[in-house]
């Protein structure tokens, strides 16, 4: 590692410790000022986007407390800006510079860029990938009062995938009250698909945006795309064991997807902070939840945006506004060298790529 390396990683720590130390003052503060809800998370990665610009600025440790009153300082000049009407909150306007989803991308690209170069699994090597999958399923059997059951049902589920498909996944027993079946543990011979969640040739795909676009299209969409579809694997890809350049173009290939939101800070199922990205179709919004420090993929979760557009068998609950449809937490990830090995233990959070 060079000493420009460890100087870039020292001040992602001290940006990733004041983010997490002060993350839900400065929430709680626009939320206090501002009369939109909605403009919550955009005052919040404001805040911390200037932050980040001007990190020099920020007194080390630990003085560092002291920028508190700044944060909240600039906190107060942006609600301030929206509160008397910014242009860029006005409806039909476009948002304001380094909050669109554009912005975000573009800065999680050159993220992704500066990363250490993933370790690409050899002869005898796996990518390893640990989540929590959780799933909207109803009871199969009605209720006395004529409607049946339904719930999120998790499952941790691990995977082993070889250069070659081959792999194993164990996956514990999906637990609540209306849980079955869920994801099975299984082996997979040579050449065979893994499940959505590995990838695990991602060091070989394309660097090149359009090009990695045309790559899903062609290998997984029947030469069709669906946007959505393309949304997903992009997820896939990021968190299978792909190097920093690779990882990049990922980024900026769902950059210049049509429809991609900006949704702002969120947190993760495991309480980690990072940023959120969206797209909609069919009444459904997928989400991609990262590490705005690292760029790792946190989580990844479908939402009804319109219950109306989402069809259910007959018999089951109707979905409502804003629930919860399914997620994919990731826990850890790495490269390990044999199908019963996992990486030691990190700092709870996915490896950027493996």
């Amino acid at each position: 590692m060079t000493a420009d390396d460890d100087a870039h990683d020292q001040r992602e720590l001290r940006f990733c410790r004041l983010y997490e130390a002060n993350f839900r003052l400065v929430q709680a503060y626009a939320v206090n000022r501002l009369a939109r809800p909605d403009d919550v998370a955009d005052v919040v990665a404001e805040v911390f986007m200037i932050t980040w610009r001007r990190l020099a600025d920020v007194p080390p440790p630990p003085n560092d407390r002291l920028a508190v009153p700044a944060l909240i300082a600039v906190a107060a000049l942006v609600a301030l800006a929206l509160s008397y009407g910014s242009p860029s909150h006005r409806p039909g306007a476009p948002a304001r510079p380094g909050t669109t989803a554009a912005a975000v991308l573009g800065r999680a690209a050159l993220t992704a860029a500066r990363q250490p170069a993933a370790v690409v699994p050899g002869p005898g090597q796996y990518v390893y990938v640990e989540t929590i999958e959780g799933q909207r399923m109803s009871a199969g059997v009605e209720t006395p009062g004529g409607t049946a059951t339904s719930g999120i049902c998790p499952q941790t589920v691990q995977v082993w995938a070889a250069p070659d498909g081959s792999g194993r996944e164990v996956a514990s027993a999906p637990t609540g009250p209306s849980c079955y079946g869920g994801i099975p543990s299984q082996t997979f011979g040579k050449g065979q698909q893994l499940d959505g969640d590995v990838y695990p040739r991602a060091a070989d795909l394309p660097t090149d945006p359009a090009a990695h676009r045309q790559f899903i299209v062609r290998h997984f969409e029947d030469g069709k795309e669906e946007v959505g579809a393309t949304f997903h694997f992009a997820g896939t890809f990021l968190q299978s064991g792909a190097p920093p350049e690779i990882r990049a173009a990922l980024f900026r290939m769902i950059q210049g997807l049509p429809g991609i939101e900006s949704l702002g800070p969120m947190t993760d199922r495991l309480g980690r902070h990072g940023i959120g990205v969206g797209f909609t179709e069919y009444g459904v919004r997928d989400v991609l939840i990262f590490d705005p420090a690292t760029s790792a993929v946190l989580e990844r979760e479908g939402i009804a945006a319109d219950p109306a557009q989402i069809a259910v068998p007959p018999g089951n609950p109707e979905f409502s506004a804003g629930e919860l449809i399914n997620y994919t937490v990731y826990k850890a990830s790495g490269v390990v060298n044999s199908r019963t090995d996992v990486p030691a233990a990190g700092n709870g959070s996915p490896s950027p790529g493996a």
